[in-house]
């Protein structure tokens, strides 16, 4: 594979990207602080920078009713931070990035929605875009098989 490979999963509880190729991770929980149009921090630092900044605003970007993405902005720096903090710090090829929302929904994902999904993928730097519609994690050996991304594509 050439590239990383990123599955970042996530629902109103929790954000987690994985670093598949190295096997690295980080988890937040997904809450962003932000003031004067500035992202301040991310997870838990961000409940800090609401009591010690002032004019600080939490988001929570996937926390809507019936919607994967309620706050387009908050969930792009959200992301782009946590892959930040997975990525080499040289990194020639762009990563591909496979998205998987794992809060409860009633029915399927939109169209609209999967679009949305796709557009917070490319944010982040994606060369390619996956969307995972089951709502299992998937093990990082099945994710490196070549023939899991040809089906998904």
């Amino acid at each position: 594979m050439l590239g990383q490979l990123y599955y970042i999963h996530f629902s109103p509880d929790y954000v987690t990207v994985r670093n598949v190729t190295k096997g690295t991770e980080v988890t937040h929980e997904p809450v962003v602080a932000v003031a004067n149009n500035r992202l301040l921090a991310v997870g838990m630092q961000a409940h800090d920078a609401l009591r010690q900044v002032p004019g600080t605003v939490l988001l929570t970007p996937f926390a809507g009713d019936r919607v994967v993405v309620s706050d387009m902005e908050a969930a792009q720096s959200l992301l782009a931070l946590m892959v930040k903090q997975l990525a080499s710090r040289f990194e020639w090829v762009k990563p591909q990035v496979l998205l998987q929302y794992r809060g409860p929904l009633p029915q399927p994902l939109s169209s609209l929605e999967i679009r949305a999904l796709h557009e917070l993928g490319e944010s982040v730097g994606a060369r390619k875009v996956f969307i995972l519609q089951e709502t299992q994690r998937f093990p990082d050996a099945a994710l490196l098989n070549p023939n899991m991304l040809k089906i998904l594509k």
